[in-house]
């Protein structure tokens, strides 16, 4: 699984993720009022990767929780070595690079033991330190962009929430399964596991795009 924010990286990453062993790619195209869905994705996400094993990669705009990224680094994933080396290759050593971090760093001592420390920014405004240190990064994760995509691969809006799946992101949807009618989390968990046991699953992984 891969989270991402936009449908521009969503391809940009596309393209670098395909390796030998991904045979499917797809999306779980959901909105903040899919409240089923989000609610499920943020005790589920782990499960849902486990489930959808090696050979599939979902993508998903979701912002990466605490659990998401330690799961992610304990299990090499590959979202965290692509995610790893998009750090290291934004890092330097320059000397203003250098000021920055200790900087932040002073300024993450300032607050570890008080999270109401504020800095006084333009026209009088307080704003909080750790809002400066520690962004909220889901601000940077519309789930809107779901409504994007399925109009990218044709998908109406009413059959959105959704799960697809793809051989290649300029083809057509070659898999898909409305969600709206789960209403419970329940629901939602107990249909990802059977899914992805299931002998339709399997068929997908083994499809060849010759047969598309």
């Amino acid at each position: 699984m891969v989270l991402f924010p936009t449908l521009e990286q969503a391809k940009v990453k596309w393209l670098c993720l395909q390796t030998n062993h991904v045979t499917l790619f797809g999306f779980l195209l959901y909105t903040n009022s899919d409240r089923v869905i989000v609610d499920y994705m943020s005790d589920g996400i782990c499960e849902l990767d486990y489930l959808s094993g090696e050979q599939c990669l979902i993508f998903v705009s979701e912002s990466p929780s605490k659990q998401w990224i330690e799961y992610t680094r304990l299990n090499s994933h590959l979202w965290w070595r692509t995610f790893r080396q998009t750090i290291a290759e934004n890092s330097s050593t320059s000397p203003e690079n250098l000021k920055a971090r200790t900087i932040t760093l002073l300024a993450r001592n300032i607050v570890e033991n008080n999270e109401k420390s504020n800095v006084i920014v333009g026209n009088n405004n307080k704003v909080l330190i750790q809002q400066i240190i520690n962004p909220d990064i889901n601000l940077l994760f519309d789930r809107t962009e779901a409504l994007r995509i399925a109009r990218h691969f044709q998908v109406q809006p009413k059959d959105v929430p959704c799960l697809i799946f793809f051989k290649d992101l300029n083809s057509s949807v070659i898999w898909k399964s409305t969600l709206g009618h789960l209403t419970e989390q329940n629901d939602v968990k107990n249909f990802f596991r059977v899914f992805f046991n299931s002998s339709d699953f399997q068929s997908l992984l083994t499809l060849d795009r010759e047969e598309l």
